[in-house]
């Protein structure tokens, strides 16, 4: 058991047992705690989370535009695109492909579920948005265009008898 006084003190945890995941919180007495899978970091208590988790929902809710840009410089970062990747790139990219996907044409979904930015895993360059479909399509083939040709032809191939 450590005493964790990272919290802020209207969620102050004390009793923490890592092993276990639970501590005894300051508001909510005994409680599960969020602890990052590789059981370093900061615990935080699972009702403040929620709290918290709600919170951020409502603002991504209230501001859908701001949460577009902000997804999009996250996702930049974390892939290494050292000129960053705006909202105004995405539109031209979009513009530019007839404003659906490179592959199958369909467009955005009405959901404002976005499409995926399709990229080149070993040099990290943008190749082009993709519906869902597609990009899973993509990922499951390694990105490997012997495999695209080698379904190709077989989705051509004559259709083998019914079976008796």
């Amino acid at each position: 058991m450590e005493s964790m006084n990272t919290q802020p003190t209207w969620h102050r945890l004390s009793s923490l047992d890592r092993n276990a995941r639970t501590a005894i919180c300051s508001i909510c007495g005994p409680t599960a705690v969020r602890i990052r899978e590789n059981g370093e970091g900061r615990a935080q208590c699972r009702t403040k989370r929620r709290e918290e988790h709600a919170k951020e929902n409502r603002t991504r809710k209230r501001y859908p535009e701001k949460q577009r840009e902000y997804s999009l410089k996250q996702r930049a970062k974390r892939y290494g695109w050292e000129d960053g990747f705006s909202v105004a790139h995405y539109e031209v990219l979009l513009a530019a492909q007839g404003g659906g996907c490179a592959i199958c044409g369909a467009k955005e979904q009405a959901s404002g579920r976005r499409l995926a930015i399709d990229h080149d895993h070993a040099s990290g360059k943008i190749r082009g948005l993709l519906c869902t479909s597609c990009n899973i399509v993509l990922g499951r083939f390694s990105d490997d265009a012997q495999r695209f040709t080698s379904a190709a032809r077989y989705l051509t191939k004559n259709v083998l008898a019914e079976p008796h």
